[in-house]
């Protein structure tokens, strides 16, 4: 994408609106509902062996189980969540549904920096900071946070700059893992 004088080259965003599609939900959702089927079978077959009539250690883990596994659950399906990014704001998506959107006047800042992705190599990570925290929300901070795709990662780099010149959003890179946060105008500086 140009950028002269604050001014953005519409013509390189064709569509104001980018789905980045994440492969594997419906494999992640086929686990998600199979792992805690297995863990809800484990905590009634404790309770039922035990004959409940006290709460032994064993309730106890099998109940910790299906919570642990239960997170992961949704911890991955927030993961492969596909990534929308339109006029109205970032939204997440998983099967067809929107579970969880952020409109533009209400992003207070953008960060983008390096995170680990769990298997040792380093990705490049943007967290997006509301003013007014939602209700629900997985972080406290309430911020919404997407890796950097390798496919599409020019296209979510364009669009987001669009929206942030257009907003008018604060912008913070951090250029090595380990490094200070850099006030920066457009995530291409």
């Amino acid at each position: 994408m140009t950028i002269k004088n604050n001014a953005v080259d519409k013509s390189v965003i064709e569509s104001k609106s980018y789905i980045f599609e994440v492969k594997g939900q419906a494999l992640a959702f086929l686990w998600f509902i199979c792992i805690n089927y297995f863990s809800f079978l484990v905590v009634l077959n404790i309770a039922f062996y035990e004959k409940q009539t006290q709460f032994t250690i064993n309730s106890f883990l099998g109940i910790m189980l299906f919570i642990v596994l239960y997170g992961m659950g949704v911890v991955n399906m927030a993961y492969t969540s596909d990534l929308i990014i339109d006029s109205i704001g970032i939204s997440r998506r998983y099967l067809g549904y929107k579970w969880r959107i952020l409109k533009w006047d209400n992003v207070k800042n953008i960060r983008r920096l390096f995170t680990s992705n769990g298997f040792g190599k380093i990705q490049r990570t943007y967290n997006v900071f509301p003013t007014k925290k939602p209700l629900i929300r997985f972080l406290a901070s309430g911020k919404m946070t997407f890796p950097e795709e390798a496919k599409d990662a020019h296209k979510l780099t364009e669009l987001l700059n669009f929206y942030i010149l257009q907003y008018n959003i604060p912008v913070e890179v951090r250029e090595t893992p380990y490094g200070e946060f850099i006030a920066v105008k457009t995530l291409n500086e």
